[in-house]
């Protein structure tokens, strides 16, 4: 069965999470329950075994190494950071919060 991935932004035949969700299936139908979620940010939610259930289970997404068997992750490739005009770089230490590791003063 074909997974969207996260990662490469492409649907995907992927054995392997076929496999792992055939195994959680199996258990599913050895204590008669499921999983469910009630929605994207609650917490999941144990029930009885429903059709419904295995179908969202096997529309599972993947991401990440263990899961990823074809390309590799896309990213985009971020430009250098220039200073603007008149203003130079100074690297900061490393307990800083910014997110490139520099700040910019005027010189």
């Amino acid at each position: 069965m074909k997974h969207w991935n996260k990662d490469t932004k492409e649907n995907e035949e992927n054995p392997k999470v076929d496999s792992f969700i055939d195994d959680i299936i199996r258990v599913y139908k050895k204590h008669d329950m499921s999983i469910s979620h009630e929605d994207s940010h609650g917490a999941f939610i144990v029930t009885d075994l429903t059709n419904y259930n295995i179908l969202w289970l096997k529309e599972a997404m993947v991401s990440g190494k263990s899961v990823n068997i074809g390309k590799p992750k896309v990213t985009k490739e971020r430009p250098p950071v220039k200073p603007k005009a008149g203003f130079k770089f100074h690297k900061e230490s490393q307990t800083s919060k910014s997110k490139t590791g520099f700040k910019f003063f005027k010189e």
